[in-house]
């Protein structure tokens, strides 16, 4: 398939509810500046490594779960969505654990990533909008036990290639899952151009963060950021 071929119109809108969203600690509308602007500085940081490289997908992992890697790749994503220079492509690549459309609150959702790579769905069925300008949505949804293999498949190839190809330089994020847990960040890591690690403090092991990186060390570490800090920030 031609890449000019794959239509990444999104077809379908999804209403986002705001008291899930505070509960699931994303950012919306009505946050405070003491929410946003660490996400801010976030945004800020990561756009410069990822221009300054030309790089377009980067991946969002940890070594374990329970780090924050999902909430710090869906607020990164909207942040840099809501500022109007990008737009942005979110994808969740945690097809044996999927944690995006939980998190949003959308995982009533019929189709995901997994059902495009494995039963030929169409590719409309999984492009959604959540009301924020400027941000595409694929959600994973079920459970896919062959996950590496669907990752690492000329559709996910194609799709990947076909979103950073985009006019006006899209961002591509990707919610990966934990390093240490499966193989499937190793084997996506070739079709992405940079990482950036969470850990967690008092939480996530040095040991482990050092052996995560080793095993991924054909990556661009983009930057870590600290999650469950002392003063409930993430840091970069």
């Amino acid at each position: 398939m031609l890449l000019s071929e794959l239509d990444l119109t999104p077809k379908h809108y999804v209403t986002l509810d705001h008291d899930h969203l505070e509960s699931s600690r994303v950012i919306h509308g009505n946050d405070s500046l003491d929410v946003v602007t660490p996400y801010k500085i976030l945004r800020t940081r990561v756009l410069q490594e990822m221009d300054k490289s030309d790089w377009r997908i980067m991946a969002v992992t940890a070594a374990h779960e329970g780090a924050g890697k999902t909430i710090t790749a869906i607020n990164l994503a909207m942040t840099i969505a809501q500022s109007g220079r990008r737009n942005v492509f979110l994808l969740d690549f945690d097809l044996r654990k999927p944690g995006i459309a939980s998190t949003l609150g959308i995982d009533y959702l019929k189709r995901g990533l997994g059902d495009y790579l494995s039963e030929d769905k169409e590719l409309g069925d999984i492009l959604w909008t959540v009301g924020i300008d400027n941000l595409v949505i694929v959600p994973g949804l079920g459970r896919f036990e062959n996950s590496s293999e669907l990752l690492t498949s000329k559709p996910m190839r194609e799709l990947l290639s076909a979103m950073e190809s985009e006019d006006g330089e899209p961002i591509v994020i990707v919610d990966l899952p934990p390093v240490l847990v499966t193989d499937d960040a190793m084997a996506i890591s070739p079709m992405v151009d940079c990482l950036l690690f969470v850990v967690a403090e008092g939480e996530t092991k040095r040991a482990d963060v050092l052996h995560s990186i080793e095993l991924l060390e054909d990556v661009d570490l983009a930057g870590v950021v600290l999650n469950k800090s002392r003063d409930t920030h993430p840091g970069y």
